[in-house]
């Protein structure tokens, strides 16, 4: 089984970290993920598989809040701040942003 497979067993769904009134941290990021910033933007390296990924700026605040341990709802909060949504659509997004990470095999199980 390969590791990509195991983080997605690991992660089955986005719900399993976000449940409302609890304040998670998000999952943390794998530690051999490269990650090349630029400006706004980041490129991140998965060595495992050799696959990339470009993310905006967005996705950037959210990936820097699970490597650094930050909680969801924190994330939520500087994503209705600075993009000027409301509190649901910056939750969803945030949680879309941690389950493509897992999806990708890029979180520690």
């Amino acid at each position: 089984m390969s590791h990509t497979l195991l983080n997605q067993t690991a992660y089955p769904s986005v719900h399993s970290w976000t449940v409302p009134g609890c304040d998670l941290p998000c999952p943390r990021c794998r530690e051999d993920v490269g990650q090349e910033i630029l400006d706004n933007e980041a490129i991140l390296y998965d060595p495992i598989t050799g696959a990339t990924f470009r993310l905006n700026q967005s996705a950037l605040e959210v990936w820097s809040g699970c490597r650094s341990g930050r909680k969801l709802e924190d994330l939520t909060k500087d994503m209705c701040q600075r993009y000027d949504v409301d509190q649901d659509t910056a939750r969803d997004d945030v949680q879309q942003m941690v389950a493509m990470f897992a999806s990708h095999g890029l979180l520690n199980p």
